[in-house]
């Protein structure tokens, strides 16, 4: 696993840092003074969670965290703060929160909590005999070609002998939609939609049945209204 902790207190680093190694001596934790700093660091690294002081010279954490997690693998933000008032401002985006001074209970109990949520991105698919484990975030969509399935992720295809409708029941449901009968999408991964088709981030563009088009656009709709779902 690896971590950023984020604080322009250097003691609140060292301290945070300290815990994290406590609870995981495996895990590979980098630690920052300025939200300017972590965002630098971040255009190369990936992180799986990010701890995060929201007081801090601008660029502030709150402004941070709505860039980290607009990445497409994007880590589980849990804010580090004097107060709960940021609380209703980070809806949405915070995964957790951690109320200054800082307990190692809390952050054992956070850190299961992440752990939990990491282990709910990734699923097992089963074809022909095969088990495939695979993070639900990386995959794009599912479409059927020439009688097979093709799953499209962000870094390799993955080809099924297999109908689409056989790989949709092994996929979160409040994840994927189905805007025609070939095609399975990640809701997340939708940069525009309208009634005639949809774009995917990396530019594909995807048909929209007809007979599909009131159901898909309530769900997406419905998705982009709600809670996102956790592995998305």
């Amino acid at each position: 696993m690896r971590i950023a902790v984020c604080d322009d207190d250097l003691h609140t680093v060292q301290t945070i840092t300290a815990m994290l190694k406590e609870y995981d001596g495996s895990a590979a934790i980098d630690g920052f003074l300025s939200a300017a700093a972590l965002l630098e660091h971040a255009k190369t690294a990936t992180y799986d969670a990010v701890f995060l002081d929201i007081e801090m010279p601008a660029p502030n954490g709150y402004d941070a965290a709505k860039t980290l997690t607009a990445a497409e693998k994007h880590p589980l933000i849990v804010f580090v703060t004097h107060t709960s008032a940021y609380a209703v401002r980070g809806y949405g985006v915070a995964f957790r929160y951690l109320l200054k001074p800082i307990s190692t209970d809390a952050v054992r109990e956070t850190m299961q909590a992440v752990e939990e949520e990491l282990r709910s991105y990734r699923i097992t698919v089963s074809f022909d005999g095969t088990a495939y484990v695979l993070d639900v975030r990386r995959i794009l969509y599912a479409e059927v070609l020439n009688h097979t399935t093709i799953l499209h992720m962000q870094d390799e295809n993955l080809t099924f002998r297999a109908a689409l409708k056989e790989l949709q029941t092994q996929l979160p449901a409040r994840c994927f939609g189905a805007p025609h009968q070939s095609y399975l999408v990640n809701l997340q991964h939708i940069r525009s939609a309208n009634p005639q088709d949809i774009v995917m981030v990396n530019g594909d563009r995807i048909p929209v049945s007809r007979r599909r088009r009131k159901a898909f656009l309530q769900q997406f709709h419905a998705y982009l209204g709600g809670t996102p779902c956790g592995m998305c």
